[in-house]
């Protein structure tokens, strides 16, 4: 599933600030919650599937967004899984200039 990111905002129909609800209702299908360190107020949910992690803050709201494959999360029409690390710090940092 392509995921256009939009900084600040989220990435495809994902929005920074949905609930732990409306982000499982959006993707659907199974998902894993765990808590990846003990202090989290919040689990994160997996979406193995589509290759998502859904990170929450202690306000029980999205905060952050972590992609693996199969999902294709596109910045200005850039598949960041597809491109060399070095040279994904090199283009952000270009774009981070202004």
């Amino acid at each position: 599933m392509r995921f256009l990111i939009s900084p600040f905002v989220g990435a495809g129909k994902i929005k920074f600030g949905m609930t732990p609800d409306q982000v499982r209702l959006l993707l659907g299908g199974v998902f894993d919650s765990f808590k990846r360190a003990e202090e989290s107020v919040f689990p994160c949910d997996y979406f193995e599937n589509l290759g998502v992690f859904a990170y929450y803050n202690a306000s029980g709201v999205l905060e952050a967004i972590e992609f693996t494959e199969p999902a294709v999360p596109e910045f200005e029409e850039m598949d960041l899984l597809k491109i060399h690390f070095k040279g994904l710090i090199t283009y952000l940092s270009d774009k981070d200039k202004g």
